[in-house]
């Protein structure tokens, strides 16, 4: 049973959804969510395949608010924004911000570390290798939750999406990386961020796991990090896609409840 009905981590076709803001509201209303939230990538001058063009980002916030007072009375909608850790904005315009690390920066640029292949090793080629392009993650995840900290931290090891599906061999049970992994949390412990349960992995059919891993969840709930549970939905069918598996997860791994966002702030909801 799925006591979450909301999600917080939705793209339209302002991005690089499926659907129309309104059209993913109105799926979201159908399927009896009491909220949600919009949080296309916002602009970055390095992509320009995913996020929002910079002329379209503030269309974007307008529409999405005259949506928010239009369906007042029938669901919760949040004006929310994904940025990228080498492109911030604004925390204050929002109702809410995830940030995520999409992008590590090298000698030629900015390489995406999910995507391809062959640009995860265009990365490892300039950063040094696998595990500095781990640490290199980790760091710039670190940072970002230090000094911008976020309302939420996006798909906490989304650098391993190809590692799962055994395109990438970085050892994630190396003592290195777990060894990792427990710094990064004692950061973003310190930070406040909340962090989100993303099950786009799951209903993608990459991994029975959500980002982050279980055993990042372990790590998490040992110190009390408090989560928020999303799909990451780039359609409209997907609004909450695989919660029950991962709330089975979280469950087993000692969590109780999660956060979700309220006219009040973020409150915790059962399991």
């Amino acid at each position: 049973m799925n006591n979450i009905l909301s999600n917080l981590h939705c793209h339209s076709t302002y991005s690089d959804g499926e659907n129309t803001l309104e059209e993913m509201i109105q799926a979201a209303i159908d399927l009896g969510l009491e909220s949600i939230g919009i949080s296309d990538h916002a602009y970055a001058p390095y992509d320009l395949v995913c996020c929002i063009p910079q002329e379209k980002m503030e269309p974007y916030h307008r529409e999405l608010n005259s949506l928010k007072e239009q369906y007042q009375d029938r669901i919760a909608v949040y004006a929310g924004v994904e940025v990228d850790a080498f492109y911030l904005y604004d925390k204050a315009d929002w109702d809410y911000v995830i940030g995520s690390v999409h992008y590590l920066k090298g000698r030629s640029g900015y390489h995406t570390i999910e995507a391809t292949p062959a640009q995860f090793e265009q990365a490892a080629e300039e950063l040094g290798g696998y595990r500095a392009v781990a640490e290199a993650y980790g760091e710039t995840l670190v940072k970002l939750a230090l000094e911008y900290r976020p309302h939420i931290l996006g798909h906490l090891d989304i650098l391993t999406r190809l590692v799962r599906q055994g395109q990438v061999p970085l050892d994630t049970q190396a003592s290195w990386y777990r060894e990792m992994w427990q710094e990064i949390i004692r950061s973003i412990a310190q930070s406040g961020c909340l962090v989100e349960v993303n099950t786009s992995a799951i209903y993608r059919g990459q991994s029975p796991e959500p980002f982050p891993s279980v055993e990042i969840l372990k790590m998490l709930q040992e110190r009390k990090v408090p989560l928020v549970l999303n799909s990451d939905a780039h359609q409209k069918q997907n609004l909450i896609a695989a919660f029950s598996q991962a709330g089975e997860l979280l469950r087993a791994v000692g969590y109780t409840t999660v956060k979700v966002l309220r006219p009040q702030g973020f409150v915790d909801v059962a399991l």
